[in-house]
């Protein structure tokens, strides 16, 4: 370009008052170089001479000052030199251009509906025109953008059909694709494909068009929709490309849902395919899912993966927590111990989680028969803020006191868990104990009043239920004691009796005899 500039400046010093036509043509060329090296503040002042000159190629200068002026980013000015050209050369051959170039001035001016209608001029006035399927393309794109689904759908079809095997044709089906997409039908656009000659559509395009599909639903946060669209997609390709993706999508869903037994089945999908950028959330999920429904094992087992994996030191807190309370439930309490120490030892733990641990240190000594050390942990918990870990340590001393004879200990105990109770649970088993006290003592009717108190004023099922029974143990064994009593004391009156009749007393008189 700047070589033909050089040649064109040469013939215009030498053509000074000649040959005007050829100057403006010269002009012209100019002007198309300097707009080639993207120089437009050059390239206007060379359009403007021959606009000026008003000989030749007016309109070619007018069009070509326009598109300078709008690559200068003055976009309203740009619009308003072609609608004045427009109107100034109605036959000019550039006029299929010069209505195409204001359509997509109006279009980066954001007034869609002069566009719309300046597209549709183009296409319908000047069909043959190189620009008919761009602007043809665009109207489908606008009416899509406007709502107008179906007119989208028409418009692009008609360009699809009308130019076969072109880029256009191409970029149609993709549009037509995506609009079949946003409104999940992704079977419709299946079956429309199918009408379309080389249109090529894989099995993988099919895979990626219906998880799209859904997505795109899950991205609105249309859940509910997206549950659909993503059960869909993993019935036609359970191992299809984006079925990580997808169980993922659908399992938070599910959640939402509160869904948690189905979301569950996602996410042990996505935990048993490769690592991946959903395998954290996945195996914690699982996990916590797995652990609410009480199974232990499956949790216990997720807990540790995740506790191996993870690279987020909440994870591994989290898991350590995990795997603590699933050892404790699986009655693994060495493990439940260790890895209860291992969760005190975790920095940001809360108090809530301290005497958690502790809690189950306690429990899993207990249960395996170490009281000196469980009550040492139960200690701990005496002043906890948790109600049912301080309600049960204090229980626990006094059933100690009671299981080793020291009954007036345990009771004083009992008496002071009574006077300040923190949770009504261990308020009432501690009745009991009372009770059973007692029973120890020989107090039997207190013991039927203290254990009828829980009947009468605890409401829960399970104590209930031992009050119960051991009001019905000590009455069992009084009607017991009552029946031998009368047993005894007929077997003494039978005795009586048979030796009245018998005579056997030597020192009875004979009856007297009738008269």
């Amino acid at each position: 370009y700047k070589k033909a500039k050089d040649y064109f400046s040469s013939f215009l010093n030498a053509s000074i008052g000649e040959h005007p036509q050829l100057i403006s043509d010269a002009h012209n060329r100019m002007a198309d170089c300097y707009y080639m090296e993207r120089d437009f503040n050059n390239a206007i002042k060379e359009y403007n001479y021959v606009i000026n000159a008003n000989l030749i190629d007016i309109d070619y200068a007018t069009y070509q000052k326009a598109l300078s002026v709008g690559a200068l980013g003055n976009v309203a000015n740009k619009s308003n030199i072609l609608q004045k050209a427009i109107t100034d050369f109605p036959n000019s051959s550039y006029k299929a251009s010069m209505l195409f170039e204001l359509a997509n001035a109006y279009l980066v001016l954001e007034q869609n509906e002069k566009a719309l209608q300046t597209y549709t001029k183009v296409a319908q006035d000047h069909p043959q025109s190189i620009h008919a399927k761009t602007a043809i393309s665009k109207i489908g794109m606008l009416y899509y953008k406007d709502g107008k689904d179906d007119l989208a759908l028409k418009t692009l079809d008609k360009l699809v059909k009308s130019y076969p095997k072109t880029e256009e044709s191409k970029s149609g089906i993709k549009s037509i694709r995506t609009i079949y997409v946003s409104q999940n039908k992704v079977e419709e656009f299946s079956e429309y494909i199918k009408t379309i000659p080389d249109a090529n559509f894989t099995v993988n395009e099919e895979d990626s068009i219906t998880f799209e599909a859904a997505e795109s639903l899950y991205m609105a946060g249309e859940c509910k929709k997206s549950i659909k669209g993503f059960r869909d997609y993993l019935k036609k390709f359970p191992i299809g490309f984006f079925s990580v993706n997808a169980n993922y999508y659908l399992a938070d869903c599910l959640m939402k849902e509160n869904k948690k037994d189905s979301a569950l089945i996602s996410y042990l999908f996505i935990c048993s395919a490769p690592k991946n950028m959903f395998t954290e959330n996945s195996l914690l999920n699982a996990a916590n899912i797995s652990y609410e429904t009480k199974e232990y094992k499956q949790a216990n087992e997720l807990y540790k993966r995740l506790q191996k994996e993870t690279e987020v030191n909440n994870h591994k807190a989290l898991a350590e927590i995990g795997i603590m309370r699933t050892d404790f439930y699986l009655s693994q309490y060495q493990s439940a111990l260790l890895s209860a120490q291992k969760v005190l030892l975790i920095a940001k733990n809360t108090s809530t989680t301290n005497d958690e641990a502790n809690y189950i240190i306690a429990k899993s000594y207990y249960s395996m028969g170490d009281t000196v050390n469980a009550l040492k942990e139960f200690t701990k918990l005496k002043k906890s803020k948790n109600g049912d870990y301080s309600g049960e340590a204090n229980y626990v001393f006094a059933e100690n006191a009671f299981n080793n004879q020291k009954n007036a200990e345990s009771e004083k105990l009992i008496l002071a868990i009574s006077a300040n109770p923190t949770s009504e649970y261990w308020l009432a088993k501690s009745i009991i104990l009372l009770g059973d006290i007692y029973v120890k003592k020989n107090k039997t009717m207190i013991a039927k009043q203290t254990y009828q108190s829980i009947v009468d004023n605890y409401d829960g099922d399970e104590l209930i239920d031992i009050a119960k029974a051991k009001i019905e143990a000590i009455e069992a064994a009084e009607n017991a004691i009552k029946e031998k009593t009368e047993i005894k004391a007929k077997q003494i009156k039978e005795e009586v009796d048979e030796i009245i009749i018998d005579g056997s007393n030597s020192n009875s008189k004979p009856l007297p005899e009738a008269n």
